[in-house]
């Protein structure tokens, strides 16, 4: 089953254009998200281009195109450490037409994305979500 909400993911943040809204936002997820107010502490506080290890807390308007997913910011990503899979390295699942890519071992211990190419040619999902090993369980002993 893909669940969303707890899924941890890797995003990059970057600052929004439009007014009195969120200052930064990540669209790496397909659908929009955004860093809740409540998650933000000093030392997780993600800064326009930087990529980091999230939370998914929750979605807004569940099961549609339209809304956004609420955010819990973990730790900051060197892009150095970062594995981008390409098939054969991962396995998906659908649920609801979000698409979840699930990396196979050895990768699964890794941080993974997908390339932006690749990601472009999967319109048909609301949403996609390279989920790390790393979940709920791990996230309880921060």
């Amino acid at each position: 089953m893909c669940e969303i909400a707890g899924s941890v993911v890797i995003v990059k943040f970057f600052t929004n254009s439009v007014e009195n809204c969120n200052s930064l936002i990540t669209r790496t997820l397909k659908k929009i998200g955004v860093v809740d107010r409540e998650y933000i502490s000093g030392n997780n506080s993600p800064a326009n281009g930087e990529l980091w290890k999230v939370k998914i807390i929750r979605e807004i308007c569940e099961n549609q195109n339209k809304g956004c997913f609420i955010l819990d910011p973990l730790e900051l990503v060197d892009p150095q450490t970062v594995v981008k899979l390409v098939p054969g390295m991962y396995e998906e699942k659908v649920i609801h037409k979000v698409l979840c890519i699930l990396p196979k071992s050895p990768f699964d211990t890794y941080n993974c994305i997908i390339p932006l190419d690749f990601k472009r040619k999967l319109s048909s999902y609301r949403a996609i979500l390279v989920k790390l090993k790393e979940g709920i369980e791990d996230l309880k002993m921060r």
